[in-house]
């Protein structure tokens, strides 16, 4: 079965390409992490309030 293993390595370096390409895209596009969300649940208690 080394067709399988070949198309299972082409499919993990398209997801690969994808997370590169999204993750290094603008802010604007769709890119990046949403770290602007995390102070503003923390500063209205949604975030651990005790």
């Amino acid at each position: 079965m080394p067709a399988l293993d070949v198309l299972r390595g082409i499919a993990i370096l398209g997801t690969l390409l994808t997370n590169i390409w999204i993750f290094s895209a603008p802010r604007s596009v769709g890119g990046g992490l949403p770290t602007d969300i995390i102070p503003d649940a923390a500063q209205n208690g949604f975030a651990g309030s005790s």
